[in-house]
């Protein structure tokens, strides 16, 4: 309960403090977080996801906070949640309870999905990607197909 309070505080500070013609803009601008908070287990797609980006051209404004972590607060159902979408942040809460029992690839998937809500403002079902609920089979070529959809997908502005 005590991950929820301060998740829903640090929110609702941060909605007061955004400027809301920055975070509705479809340009972005690449800029440096001033606070930085990733959990070490959730390290690794998040770099991988950054570092796809960087590969294609596509540069991410995360916002002046970054904080993905790990929630026990969360519905029993819930894989994730994307705070920061359409606000100048980016604040991700990952199920704990349910994350260390998926695969690599389920993974992958969760965490590029909670990102592109974040730092593209996509919603459910405009891609592949964000697609809901993860599908019972998730594959490599899958979560890799996804990527590739992303990456056009925002490229060509949306």
């Amino acid at each position: 309960m005590r991950n929820f309070i301060s998740t829903v505080l640090v929110l609702a500070v941060t909605c007061l403090t955004v400027d809301l013609s920055v975070a509705n803009s479809k340009i972005t601008t690449p800029s440096e977080p001033r606070d930085v908070i990733i959990a070490s287990s959730l390290q690794p797609y998040v770099f991988e996801f950054h570092g796809l980006m960087y590969d294609s051209g596509i540069e991410i404004n995360y916002g002046s906070l970054v904080m993905i972590r790990f929630s026990s607060d969360m519905r029993s159902r819930v894989l994730g949640m994307a705070w920061g979408m359409n606000h100048n942040t980016t604040l991700i809460n990952i199920n704990s309870r349910l994350f260390f029992s998926l695969s690599h690839q389920e993974r992958r998937l969760l965490i590029f999905h909670e990102m592109a809500h974040d730092v593209f403002n996509l919603h459910h079902g405009s891609i592949g990607l964000m697609n809901t609920p993860m599908p019972k089979h998730v594959t490599k070529g899958m979560v890799d197909s996804y990527i590739v959809e992303l990456i056009k997908h925002i490229k060509n502005g949306r």
